[in-house]
């Protein structure tokens, strides 16, 4: 098992992640946003950066924020704070308001 850091992104499937990519597309044309959206949006930024540390950490933790408001679990919680150490460090941002209640 290697950390999402070590993978080696070159190796990954690229017929398989054209096909999520192309899937990602046909869901964003909805006027909804549901839980299944964010998931599948923070997996296209894994899947489209060339590697770990040239992720959109910004953005993702900016869709996991929308995320824990629909589906408050400690799973996303952590997922959330990996995105925080991805991009900034612990200093990016204050937990979200729905986390604390």
């Amino acid at each position: 098992m290697l950390l999402l850091a070590e993978q080696e992104r070159a190796l990954w499937d690229k017929t398989m992640i054209a096909r999520g990519l192309l899937h990602l597309d046909r869901l964003a044309a909805g006027k909804e946003i549901s839980e299944s959206h964010l998931k599948a949006e923070i997996t296209c930024y894994h899947c489209t950066a060339p590697n770990y540390h040239a992720t959109n950490w910004q953005r993702m933790l900016s869709l996991y924020d929308l995320l824990i408001e629909i589906n408050n679990s400690p799973v996303i919680a952590l997922n959330r704070a990996v995105a925080i150490m991805g991009g900034v460090g612990p200093e990016a941002r204050p937990e979200p308001a729905s986390s604390r209640e």
